[in-house]
């Protein structure tokens, strides 16, 4: 695959396709027409500006923004366009005159690139580059549609005749076959940076087999001993994962629901807390792959439960025993301090999936504490990377933090996986302390899984 830093852009015509899917503040009712609801939070727009700027500084002559939003189905739903996209967009600096194709865009798959849409206005650009963002493009069927018709061809064909340059830096759709992630044969394709340390934090520290559990990383040298923190709720949602981690990483702390089918398994009772069937018959498979890999497989030593799945009740703390009529909704000081302690001997720590129900307050604290303890721990290493790297290039030796696509290069590392893990890291206002928070949900486990991506492996294609 062509990576963006690899690309010659002066003088083309590029089609970006980003991922502005973003959450809009919907408590104020508002009548469309009249103004624009707000972007709760801007983390999936301010992550593409990287990619934009420099395909702007390398002298593109236009940029198309493609990107989805919601479920439309395929019709045109005006609360679902991106109308509050560009609206921010024209406050960034570069991005002012950014141009919006608003609603359901016509199109024509004879169409050339130089023709001008009738929609547009062409407004002058100090930057020389030329952005359009398109609406939303889920308002055509023929984005999502699983049958491969003549009108879907079309479509592809039109939006190939777009550019010269295809960059999908859209992650977290990358494990769909939909028309703008594996229908746009450009004659040059490549990856955007999102994607790139997407590549790089998910994937390439599980690429190689280690016949040492300590072993030397990319990290100045030092060895690398990863932990893993698995949640969620069931055994069986995560076996891809857990089987795919468990030779690469020397720490697996399991919590959230599925922690209590690994104690039921070990002889604990658990009361009234979440049981997975399927994921019973797995479990041995699982504590004798760690076991043979030398893994230390920790669970929890304490839970805060409650009698209801709700915020307030006959909340109790504890031991690994759960009461009959009690569930586990969260993982108790104990175990918090231990988990603590097993990243203190880390400098590379992974997680997917939440410790408990952080949806409510009184079973959140497990999770939070947590992540407000990585969060500092990979933040200090981070400063001090930083202030030696300076240091270095003072003294003439070095190039600074990270590579050229901006990837970090420090002593410790906190990866968070996507999906109500980022959720749980952007509630806690830990984000900006983690090396990387993935930007995909069902992508960045499957890249994790080992598994392959419809969109990656379409940029590895030539072009027809």
């Amino acid at each position: 695959m062509n990576a963006l830093r690899e690309i010659n852009f002066k003088d083309k015509q590029v089609l970006l396709r980003v991922d502005y899917n973003v959450p809009i503040d919907d408590s104020i009712s508002r009548p469309h027409a009249i103004s624009t609801p707000t972007i709760r939070d801007t983390h999936r727009i301010d992550t593409t500006l990287p990619t934009i700027r420099h395909i702007i500084n390398e002298g593109a002559s236009v940029i198309y923004l493609i990107s989805h939003r919601g479920r439309p189905g395929g019709k045109y739903v005006p609360e679902l366009d991106l109308s509050p996209v560009h609206n921010y967009l024209k406050t960034l600096d570069g991005l002012k005159h950014v141009e919006f194709i608003q609603g359901k865009w016509s199109w024509n798959h004879e169409r050339t690139k130089t023709k001008t849409d009738d929609q547009t206005i062409s407004t002058p650009n100090p930057t020389g580059t030329r952005i359009i963002l398109f609406d939303n493009i889920r308002f055509h069927p023929e984005e999502e549609a699983e049958t491969i018709t003549d009108e879907v061809r079309n479509f592809r064909r039109y939006l190939t005749s777009l550019c010269d340059v295809y960059v999908n830096d859209a992650f977290a759709c990358c494990h769909r076959e939909h028309s703008s992630i594996v229908g746009i044969d450009a004659p040059v394709k490549c990856y955007g940076d999102i994607i790139g340390k997407e590549l790089y934090y998910l994937q390439s520290i599980f690429e190689a087999e280690y016949p040492e559990k300590r072993r030397k990383g990319n990290w100045s040298g030092r060895s690398k001993i990863i932990t893993a923190i698995v949640g969620g709720s069931k055994v069986s949602d995560k076996i891809k994962l857990l089987e795919r981690m468990i030779p690469k990483i020397n720490h697996l702390l399991i919590g959230g629901g599925m922690a209590f089918t690994f104690m039921k398994y070990m002889g604990y009772t658990i009361g009234d807390s979440l049981f997975d069937k399927e994921g019973y018959e797995l479990v041995p498979r699982i504590i004798e792959n760690a076991r043979r890999h030398g893994v230390v497989l920790s669970l929890p030593l304490d839970f805060i439960c409650n009698t209801t799945f709700s915020n307030s009740g006959d909340i109790i703390e504890t031991g690994m025993n759960i009461p009959n009529g009690y569930m586990g909704l969260d993982i108790g000081p104990r175990t918090i301090e231990a988990f603590q302690r097993t990243i203190d001997m880390t400098n590379c720590v992974i997680w997917n999936g939440p410790l408990g129900v952080f949806e409510m307050e009184s079973f959140s604290h497990g999770t939070r504490r947590l992540m407000e303890y990585i969060g500092e721990w990979s933040w200090t290493w981070k400063v001090l990377n930083v202030s030696r790297n300076r240091n270095r290039r003072g003294q003439g030796q070095g190039q600074g933090q990270g590579r050229d696509d901006g990837t970090p290069h420090n002593d410790k590392m906190s990866i968070i996986g996507g999906g109500d893990t980022a959720a749980c890291c952007l509630q806690f206002g830990c984000r900006e302390k983690m090396s990387w928070i993935s930007t995909g949900g069902g992508a960045s486990l499957t890249l994790i899984e080992g598994g392959t991506l419809p969109g990656l492996t379409f940029l590895e294609k030539e072009s027809e």
